[in-house]
């Protein structure tokens, strides 16, 4: 029980936009514990959707902080 009202708690404190991708994640962390505990076996089609998974998760990064990082910097040198 504690585990979900943590869970729900940090959701709630994140973009609309990042607790989207983690959502992502949701079957991709349940199929690496089945690997991991159950001693479950990938076929190749779920490996390429796990990699599918991770590549949709990773373009949906947003960029604007790393921007703003190098905005900020090349103030700074001017």
């Amino acid at each position: 029980m504690a585990a979900y009202i943590a869970w729900f708690h940090g959701l709630a404190h994140l973009p609309a936009g990042t607790v989207g991708l983690i959502g992502l994640l949701n079957p991709l962390t349940g199929t690496l514990l089945g690997i991991a505990i159950a001693g479950e076996v990938l076929t190749p089609l779920q490996i390429v959707v796990c990699v599918a998974i991770l590549a949709g998760v990773a373009a949906g990064i947003p960029r604007r902080r790393h921007d703003a990082a190098e905005r900020v910097a090349a103030s700074e040198r001017t």
